[in-house]
């Protein structure tokens, strides 16, 4: 079994925050597609990162997921262009169910 984490962008890149709906549709197709998710949408977590020659800080949220595979290219496409990102982060690893 493999836990999946896609972690999301509160705002795109000009600032522009993205509606809950957004959210909401994500977490309906990752429940239809895994038959469930977990979001982590009340407290959104603060990521901050040093680039070249800049700081950067965003707001994002979590959704977590379950599969017995990782395919994570077609997921990471459709994230990236529904929130406007050059590269969106999906994390996973494999876990054994005792």
């Amino acid at each position: 079994m493999f836990p999946i984490q896609i972690l999301l962008p509160c705002a795109d890149n000009a600032g522009n925050r993205f509606p809950r709906a957004q959210f909401d549709r994500v977490s309906d197709e990752l429940a239809h597609s895994f038959s469930g998710v977990t979001t982590y949408l009340r407290s959104p977590a603060e990521g901050t990162w040093r680039g070249r020659d800049r700081r950067s800080e965003d707001e994002i949220v979590i959704f977590e997921v379950m599969a017995d595979k990782v395919d994570q290219g077609d997921w990471r496409r459709h994230l990236e262009r529904l929130f406007r990102q050059d590269t969106v982060l999906i994390r996973y690893s494999a876990v054994s169910v005792i």
